[in-house]
Formats: C-alpha cells, sequence, structure tokens
C-alpha cells in the first residue's frame, strides 16, 4: 500500500508539469517564459513558477523533572522544521511538503515509541496534491488538510483529517494528518461557496502506547485486557483500514448573509477517529457515524462571535457537540480569545469498550481564554493561554513569547498541567510541565 500511494503521488506531481506542455511550439513558448525566480510575482500570474519556502528551527525542549536527573536526559535531534515546493501554472498548481522532526529524521537520538497504529502515510510527507482550476471551479486530489468549522480551536466541526495526538506541547491544537482525498470547491453567486470531499480510505488518529504522551485511556485497556506489552496491544488496535471499504466523504457550503453573517452548512459521512476494543475477542472496529453540523459567525465592533453545533449520530456513543467563542481587540494591542466547548451524549458509556473516545460521564466540556499583546511593531508577541476541563476540574497553563527579527524567529514557552488526579484531559499530564526555546529561520 505504501508503495501505490508513492506512485500515487509521484504521478500528480508529474501530470503537474506535463500538463502545461502541448505540441513543441508550444513547449517552446513555455520553455522561454519559464522563470525560476523563488520571490512571488502575482503581477505575472499566467507564466508558469516554482517557489521554495519553508523553515529551520533548532532548540531543546526540556521537562521540568528532567534537571532531577540532567546527566541522564537524551536531547533530541535539536532540530525541526519544514519544506514547501509549489509549482503553478494557468490552470494548475502542484504542491509538495514535507515534515522535518523528531519522527522524520533518520538521525535522531531520542527513543521512539510505539504508536497506536503503523502509520499509512509517511510521516514526513506534510501535504502533495495537485490541483486544477477552470473558473470558479477548483478539483484537487492527494495528500490534503483541510479546514472545515467556523472556531480556531477545539472546533466540533473539523472532522475530515484526523489527528496527531502523540504529544501536548499544543494542548489545544493538535496537528492534523494529511489524508488521501479528492476535493472540488465551486465558487457561486451571491458569496456561496460549495465544497466536498471524497476519501478513498481511511486513516485514523494517532496516540502514544508509550513514554510521557501515553494517556490514560491505554493504561485503562491495558489493565482491562491484561496486555501490558505496547507491541501486542498496538496488533490489535492495527485494524486494516486502507480499502476501500472504508471509504467516506461529505459536503460544505457557506454564504454570507447581508455582508455581515456568515452561515455554514455539513454534512459529513465517515469514522470515529479512535477505535473501540472489545474486551472479551481482543478485536478493534472503527464504527461508522453521521455528522450533521451548523457554524455560524458574524462581528459587532471590534468583537468577533462564532459558534458551532453538530449531532455525530452512530451505533454507540452518539452525542451533541457544540462550540461558542468570542475574539476581542483591545486597547494597546491587547486581543482576548474566549471559548466555551461541551460535548453531550445521549447515554453514559454502558461498558468499557468506548475507553479511548470517550469516558464515563455523559458530557465533556471545556473553556479556553488566550491573552496576547503584539509590542514594538508586531516584532514580539507574548501570550497566555488557559484551558480548564469542567468534569474533571484539571488545568493547562502556557504562556509564551514570539519574537520576529526579519527572518529570524525566537521563541519560549512552558506548559504547566494541573489536577486532582491522572483522568482528566490535562491532568493525566501532568509530570510532563515542559520548557521549550527554539530558534528558527523563515525563507
Amino acid at each position: 500500500m505504501k508503495r501505490l500511494l508513492s506512485i500515487f503521488i509521484f504521478s500528480l506531481l508529474c501530470f503537474s508539469f506535463y500538463s502545461q506542455t502541448g505540441d513543441d511550439e508550444e513547449g517552446d513558448a513555455v520553455e522561454e517564459d519559464v522563470s525560476f525566480d523563488f520571490k512571488e510575482s502575482p503581477s505575472d500570474k499566467d507564466d508558469f513558477s516554482v517557489s521554495v519556502g519553508g523553515s529551520i528551527f533548532t532548540g531543546v525542549g526540556l521537562f521540568f523533572d528532567d534537571f532531577k536527573t540532567f546527566k541522564d536526559v537524551k536531547p533530541s535531534s535539536l532540530v525541526w522544521g519544514s519544506l514547501k515546493l509549489e509549482a503553478t501554472a494557468p490552470l494548475s498548481t502542484a504542491l509538495f511538503s514535507v515534515n522535518l522532526n523528531d519522527n522524520t529524521l533518520p538521525f535522531n537520538l531520542t527513543q521512539r515509541y510505539l504508536l497506536s497504529k503503523e502509520a499509512i502515510i509517511p510521516q514526513w510527507i506534510d501535504e502533495a496534491f495537485l490541483q486544477i482550476n477552470v473558473g470558479a471551479f477548483y478539483f484537487s486530489g492527494g495528500l490534503k488538510k483541510v479546514n472545515w468549522g467556523r472556531s480556531d480551536f477545539f472546533s466540533v466541526l473539523d472532522v475530515v483529517n484526523p489527528k496527531d495526538e502523540t504529544s501536548s506541547f499544543e494542548p489545544y491544537e493538535n496537528k492534523k494528518i494529511s489524508a488521501p482525498m479528492f476535493q472540488f470547491v465551486v465558487y457561486m453567486p451571491h458569496d456561496v461557496k460549495l465544497e466536498g470531499v471524497f476519501l478513498p480510505m481511511f486513516i485514523p488518529t494517532l496516540f502514544s502506547l508509550e513514554g510521557r504522551w501515553k494517556p490514560n485511556s491505554v493504561y485503562e485497556i491495558e489493565n482491562l485486557t491484561g496486555i501490558k506489552e505496547a507491541k501486542k496491544l498496538q496488533d490489535v488496535l492495527n485494524k486494516d483500514t486502507a480499502k476501500l471499504s472504508y471509504a467516506h466523504g461529505g459536503i460544505r457550503l457557506t454564504s454570507t448573509l447581508a455582508l455581515s453573517h456568515d452561515l455554514g452548512f455539513q454534512y459529513f459521512y465517515g469514522y470515529a477517529k479512535k477505535p473501540l476494543i472489545h474486551l472479551t475477542t481482543f478485536e478493534s472496529r472503527y464504527p461508522s457515524f453521521h455528522h450533521i453540523a451548523v457554524d455560524y459567525g458574524t462581528a459587532v465592533g471590534p468583537v468577533n462571535l462564532k459558534a458551532e453545533l453538530c449531532a455525530n449520530i452512530m451505533d454507540e456513543n452518539s452525542n451533541i457537540a457544540w462550540n461558542a467563542s468570542l475574539d476581542v481587540a483591545l486597547r494597546y494591542g491587547l486581543a482576548l480569545n474566549m471559548l466555551l466547548k461541551e460535548s453531550i451524549y445521549f447515554k453514559e458509556r454502558q461498558d468499557d469498550c468506548s475507553i479511548l473516545s470517550r469516558k464515563k460521564q455523559k458530557t465533556n466540556t471545556l473553556a479556553f481564554i488566550s491573552l496576547s499583546q503584539s509590542v514594538l511593531r508586531g516584532a514580539m508577541e507574548w501570550n497566555i493561554s488557559f484551558v480548564t476541563g469542567f468534569e474533571d476540574v484539571d488545568f493547562a497553563i502556557m504562556p509564551s513569547i514570539h519574537c520576529l527579527f526579519g527572518t529570524i524567529i525566537l521563541d519560549a514557552k512552558i506548559g504547566i498541567f494541573l489536577g486532582k488526579n491522572n483522568k482528566g484531559n490535562y491532568s493525566q499530564y501532568r509530570k510532563n510541565n515542559f520548557i521549550k526555546l527554539s530558534l528558527g529561520y523563515e525563507f
């Protein structure tokens, strides 16, 4: 399957270059106009161009308890970043981007832990797709990440891509995993946008089975099944979902009314991103679900208001989820972001097969508050983010500073997890308080 995916990605990239050349005369004409100037040239839209961009960072992330046994701490590769190659032409765009981090670099010095599933897509690939546009119609195919919903954080409508939950350095913004898909977008009159996606296979969310970021639910599964070895548990979870029988997709419609009211409606048929485990047969499965949702956004003076509401209907764990948020620009460059999110299940968890995807309570509620300020004409920004879970009374606090000196980036971040037990969304990582420092360059 990995070989077929590699061939698929390579074919898309090759086609994007080939589709721009016709007979010899057209090929010669295009060849004369080819520009390998890596700077943007928006006024020359009809020419073929290639751009290269990305970032590279060096730094270190240390946990508070590392300082007790500092001499035994294993440093990471100390390097991470991204690289993006984009080719554009009058009717098409091809993009290929890669991730550079501890999971993808070959010289990683730290121990690599087993994950819930062997990655179907190589982890070093961020995105790789070809897009063709004809007027107001856009069609694309390949490995993509798409954003659905209105909220910037904790969206209950962003259901297309799986997430990477192998660490919680960003507890309020889990990284997305690219998925093979076909996507179309149509822009219609009266600010109407129609979007559809079709995914020919299913890729689940990834989480750790070992190490610091191993969630409490995995410990509970180990106690219930008696499976203490991470490799054996991975074999139980590692169900083959890379086939057409797991094809799924959805459609989304958005519009703007009276120039100030943004509305969105969407339907998605898919599979739960985390498996159910049968505790007697040690078999796992990903139940299908129907997702029906609506979202709304508007602005009242300096305040942006957003809301999302959805129903997730499945054989087990059907629920209603919603969130409401506001962003307000204050004086002196201050910005305040507040959000409240809740999932309400129709009934309590009947057995323990759903441990990985939900808790026993019928509700899961959290609040998010972020206060930031941009100073020195945007060269420096500080931020304090606070997340709390209501049911388990746990917290995550993250102050950070971001400095930009031309193309040089300096970041500093601290993460603190608090709670009365190890069962909360954040208190389960209360031994993982960390500090992360980095120096980077964007190009």
